[in-house]
């Protein structure tokens, strides 16, 4: 999430040339930041993460704001950036045609066949 902040505060677009081009040395920047104790932690939660899953608020979080960089075992990452694309597009006519406000909920069945949602 920092990485995004940071392009965000720059006003470089995810997705963009100016961001793919930046991002190694915007995650060595932020990595040199990054203390012994947060790192032991990020390695616990990683591991406890791949053990069982993220919980689902985490799940949610980043389906929301990482379609297009976040890739689940049942989806292509052409899926994800297709239909991110076509939402955002379906949401921008319906606002400029109709004045309307378009909100999608997504959902899909983890590993286990529980459903997850997310807005």
């Amino acid at each position: 999430m920092e990485i995004q902040q940071e392009f965000q505060q720059c006003g470089i677009r995810v997705g963009s040339k100016e961001m793919i081009g930046g991002y190694q040395k915007t995650v060595g920047r932020l990595m040199k930041k990054v203390t012994e104790d947060e790192m032991k932690e990020a390695e616990q939660v990683a591991q406890e993460w791949n053990e069982v899953q993220p919980p689902p608020e985490v799940q949610a979080m980043y389906v929301h704001i990482s379609n297009l960089l976040y890739d689940t075992p049942h989806r292509s990452s052409v899926q994800l950036k297709k239909g991110w694309k076509y939402t955002c597009e379906y949401a921008e006519t319906m606002w400029k045609q109709c004045g309307t406000r378009v909100v999608v909920m997504v959902a899909w069945k983890d590993q286990n066949g529980k459903v997850m949602a997310g807005m």
